[in-house]
């Protein structure tokens, strides 16, 4: 199993250290990807949908070689989504802050 795990973290490093889109790395492309779940949009996700997503960030955040990258911009957008009250669950929110703690 021990193999397995390195093989994974060193698969994971390799991609996410790859630059896909222009200016944004793979840690702030995830964490954008945590603002679209999290903020309430014209398309409202269930708690089941929204844990599931947070489960599978939670999973990825540890293989994240730029873990700062990731943290800064989530914590700004979550400001964002506080302040203009447009986050789909204050407790989705404060269960995700305590997963990445």
């Amino acid at each position: 199993m021990k193999v397995f795990e390195t093989a994974l973290k060193a698969g994971f490093t390799l991609v996410f250290n790859k630059d896909i889109a222009g200016p944004l790395n793979a840690a702030q492309l995830l964490a954008c990807f945590c603002d679209f779940v999290m903020s309430a949009s014209y398309y409202r996700r269930s708690e089941q949908n929204v844990k599931a997503y947070m489960d599978a960030v939670a999973d990825l955040f540890p293989l994240l070689p730029d873990q700062d990258s990731f943290t800064n911009m989530y914590a700004f957008q979550l400001a964002d989504r506080l302040l203009d009250g447009t986050s789909q669950s204050i407790d989705a929110e404060r269960a995700m802050v305590d997963r990445l703690e």
